[in-house]
């Protein structure tokens, strides 16, 4: 059980068979996960994401990783009580507008996927406090990042193809206490980085992991002190 309610986990080759009727009486399921088993099932993956999941009204933790998924429908975005959704290691470039409307979700894991920029409804979802976009193809980030700025604690850039790290784009994310932007294509680290204030340079070094970047300015030696 999840917050007094029920969790469903349907895995391995139940998964592949996935019965319509899942989705068609919400039982109060507040936690659903379709991910196939690591270890014996990893061919067996959802290719698609049923539009009658809208039902499950009382989701607040939705895991679909490790699938086929190209598409995510916008009726997810009916499961308005979402905290968490992961979409990890999907075949996703995009996600529907209409995921703005999930106000209360506060956890979105879409690591291993293949976007190029962060999709619009992202900033709408103002109680975001944990983003991972690691291992994507994003190449800029966005100035309407600031829409997050008093919920964004957690920012996985991890593994993408940053080239510029923007001022105006990042500054106003001042609850940030974790900003990995490692293995990207950076040249160069704005001083201004040092106003994120949350950001603990000197006795945690996961707060911000910069590693694996063509660095110049300020030099690599200085960085790392």
């Amino acid at each position: 059980s999840i917050d007094n309610g029920k969790k469903l986990a349907i895995k391995g080759r139940d998964l592949k068979t996935l019965d319509e009727d899942v989705f068609k009486i919400d039982l109060f399921l507040t936690s659903l996960e379709l991910s196939p088993d690591r270890q014996s099932c990893l061919n067996i993956k959802l290719n698609y994401l049923s539009l009658n999941i809208k039902n499950l009204q009382h989701l607040r933790e939705c895991i679909l990783d490790t699938n086929s998924l190209k598409s995510i429908p916008s009726e997810l975005s009916e499961l308005t009580s979402l905290n968490r959704l992961v979409l990890s290691n999907n075949n996703l470039k995009s996600l529907p507008d209409s995921l703005g409307n999930l106000k209360n979700l506060k956890s979105l894991h879409l690591s291993k996927n293949y976007f190029e920029a962060i999709p619009d409804c992202i900033f709408q979802m103002e109680s975001l406090s944990f983003i991972d976009f690691t291992s994507n193809s994003i190449k800029n980030l966005d100035q309407r990042l600031e829409n997050l700025s008093k919920s964004l604690k957690i920012f996985y850039l991890y593994d993408n193809l940053i080239e510029e790290l923007v001022v105006s784009h990042f500054i106003n994310l001042t609850c940030l206490e974790d900003f990995w932007f490692g293995y990207n294509r950076i040249k160069v680290i704005p001083f201004e980085i040092t106003n994120l204030k949350q950001l603990d340079w000197e006795n945690n070094y996961y707060s911000t992991i910069f590693e694996k970047n063509p660095i110049q300015k300020p030099p690599i030696e200085v960085c790392k002190e």
